[in-house]
């Protein structure tokens, strides 16, 4: 039998001396609903308060915050090409996958930042022209251009991709 303790703290087995980690919940609240009179005995009310919940990523800064300050400065730049290029651009952030995405009007393209390097992503860019070589990837639809240093960051080429990218999701929304 295990002695119950606050969350965090050393618990121990009864008739054991070895201490067992306990580790704290994560931040969530559970409801189930008690049962009426005469039914059946399904669930039964219960609130669980967890702490311990990751921060959320809910704005372009934060999504950079905690990465290399180099590839902060990429991200930025490449922030500021989409805006260039598309200024009624609309900008979601994703913390589960740790991407911003930019819609004029639908879904064109993505900022990820890595450890070493940050991913420009096309969404349709397996249907793009792509005068200056640079997008990457193989899959059906999305590509990326892999970009690892502010003077690596292919401005004209990148612009030129968006123009056609926002090209063809207008003639997209047409048919």
């Amino acid at each position: 039998m295990v002695k119950k303790s606050k969350p965090g703290s050393k618990a121990r087995p009864s008739g054991t001396s070895k201490p067992v980690s306990v580790s704290p919940l994560p931040a969530k609240t559970v409801e189930r609903r008690a049962p009426q009179e005469g039914t059946p005995k399904k669930r039964q009310v219960k609130q669980v308060k967890r702490s311990a919940l990751p921060p959320n990523i809910a704005t372009f800064s934060d999504l950079i915050e905690e990465i290399d300050s180099e590839i902060q400065a990429i991200c930025r730049r490449l922030r500021e090409i989409v805006f260039e290029t598309l200024p009624s651009a609309i900008e979601t952030v994703y913390p589960a996958l740790r991407l911003a995405l930019y819609k004029a009007p639908i879904k064109i393209c993505g900022i990820q930042p890595s450890k070493n390097q940050c991913h420009f992503y096309f969404t349709e860019g397996a249907q793009l022209p792509d005068p200056h070589g640079l997008l990457r990837g193989n899959g059906q639809k999305i590509r990326h251009v892999p970009v690892r240093s502010l003077e690596d960051i292919p401005a004209d080429g990148i612009k030129t991709l968006l123009q056609a990218a926002y090209l063809r999701s207008t003639q997209d929304l047409d048919r």
